[in-house]
């Protein structure tokens, strides 16, 4: 089993989100427990070129992904059955695309951190979430 943390959060996510910048904290803590553990980070972008938050220091051995639409369908590309995945982003739908898109890969464990994505706590959001749990997803 291999472990992944991606991390969807790019510069432009914080120009006018307080919420988000409020996570960056938590995610950096993520991502460095991540590296410590041996985890592959992918951090994604959906626009090639995009600058991704400075705070998190891409690394020589990080992938950094160009999707090109919301929700990056490609992920037998990288994930394989048998992984498991940490997802960290600042907009929930964009999370929720993300790890029910891994569901569909057998066997896979997706990992939702809570404390991770947007604070804003949305009706939406939560439906969000609840969604994520009855597809198999931890949301913790």
């Amino acid at each position: 089993m291999r472990h992944f943390t991606i991390v969807d959060m790019q510069n432009n996510f914080c120009n006018n989100d307080l919420a988000a910048v409020e996570i960056i904290p938590n995610i950096v803590r993520q991502i460095f427990k991540s590296r410590e553990q041996g985890d592959h980070i992918i951090f994604t972008r959906d626009i090639k070129g995009a600058e991704i938050i400075p705070e998190f220091t891409i690394e020589k051995n990080d992938t950094v992904l160009d999707k090109d639409r919301f929700g990056y369908i490609n992920w037998k590309d990288y994930i394989n059955p048998g992984d498991e995945v940490v997802i960290c982003g600042a907009l929930i739908p964009i999370v929720a695309s993300i790890a029910l898109t891994l569901k569909t890969i057998e066997g896979v464990e997706v990992n939702v951190l809570k404390d991770c994505c947007s604070i804003f706590s949305t009706k939406d959001d939560e439906d969000a979430y609840r969604v994520m749990k009855a597809c198999h997803c931890k949301v913790v």
